[in-house]
C-alpha cells in the first residue's frame, strides 16, 4: 500500500461477486475506487490519520449499485401497453392504438405510455375527443410520462 484509504468499512458482509472469494469482511476505498477487499485485519493496514472508518456492524454492503431506485409497479404496467413513444403526429397515434387494439382484442382498456400531449395540429393539447376519434373502441387513455 502506497498510500492510506480515505474510507474503510468493516465488519460489514461484505459481497464480492468474485467466485474465487464470493464474501469478504472489509473494504477500503482511495478516491473513488475500491482498492482492498479483504479480512478487518488486513483491512487495518490500509488506514491512515485521515481515514474514516465505517463499522458495518454485521450488515450486507452490495457492489455495483448505482441508483437503483426503480418503480417496479409501474413499469410492468407500461410494458403491457401501447409503447408512445416516438408518436408525433395524429396519424402515428392512431396507427400505434390501432395496431395494439388488434392484438389486444380482449383488453378491458388501451392505455399507452410516454405520449406527448401536444402531437395535435397547432401543437393544441389532446382532449378525450382526439383519444375518442382514433380509437376503434373505448375506453382509452395516454399517458405522459
Amino acid at each position: 500500500m502506497s498510500q492510506p484509504a480515505d474510507l474503510i468499512i468493516t465488519h460489514a458482509r461484505v459481497y464480492t461477486v468474485d467466485p474465487v472469494q464470493p464474501w469478504a469482511e472489509a473494504v477500503a476505498v482511495r478516491g473513488q475506487r475500491i482498492a482492498f477487499v479483504g479480512s478487518a485485519a488486513e483491512a487495518a493496514a490500509w488506514r491512515g490519520p485521515r481515514t474514516r472508518v465505517i463499522d458495518g456492524q454485521g450488515c450486507t454492503l452490495l457492489p455495483g449499485f448505482i441508483d437503483s431506485h426503480f418503480h417496479l409497479l409501474m413499469g410492468s404496467i407500461e410494458l403491457a401497453g401501447i409503447q408512445l413513444q416516438g408518436v408525433a403526429s395524429l396519424e402515428s397515434l392512431a396507427a400505434a392504438v390501432n395496431r395494439f387494439a388488434a392484438a389486444q382484442p380482449d383488453a378491458p382498456w388501451l392505455v399507452g405510455h410516454g405520449l406527448k400531449y401536444d402531437i395535435a395540429p397547432g401543437r393544441q393539447p389532446l382532449t378525450r375527443h382526439h383519444l375518442d376519434a382514433i380509437s376503434p373502441r373505448p375506453p382509452t387513455a395516454g399517458l405522459c410520462l
